[in-house]
């Protein structure tokens, strides 16, 4: 997978599931984000899909996925739906990688320092997306010797 790749997901998945209304542009990503969700690719390709955003960005999902006003909101309806984010995103990666691939539940949590990674994967590709100041960063990292595919 590359990075335009990922991108291009990336802009489908919000464009035709998130925040359709929204106008989307490309851009670096910061070093922290509020909320962060992974999860595992294993069986022919082992690697995970990191998902971090602002809160302000879960919030905006979450209202969204939930119906109901960001007021209505508390934290554990953002990490539910960024649980969510990761698993759309992480689907659509395991779609292109190679057969005989699962999912593992996602993990959730805010602030980025306990995505739960083990420190052995090896960066892949990484995009980052932004709308009206929110940003949106997603990674995929491969186990050793695991390639690109």
């Amino acid at each position: 997978m590359q990075a335009r790749e990922l991108e291009d997901l990336m802009r489908d998945i919000w464009e035709g599931m998130l925040l359709p209304e929204e106008p989307l542009e490309g851009g670096a990503p910061r070093e922290e984000y509020d909320f962060a969700s992974c999860v595992d690719i294993v069986g022919a390709w082992n690697g995970v899909v990191s998902v971090e955003c602002d809160e302000e960005l879960a919030r905006a999902f979450a209202s969204a996925m939930f119906a109901c006003s960001p007021r209505e909101l508390v934290e554990g309806d953002l990490v539910d739906a960024l649980r969510e984010v990761a698993n759309l995103i992480g689907g659509n990666v395991k779609g292109v990688l190679t057969a005989g691939c699962r999912l593992s539940l996602p993990r959730a949590t805010r602030g980025s320092e306990a995505l739960l990674l083990d420190g052995g994967q090896a960066l892949v590709c990484e995009s980052s997306l932004w709308s009206s100041g929110r940003g949106l960063r997603v990674r995929v990292l491969a186990e050793p010797g695991q390639g690109s595919r």
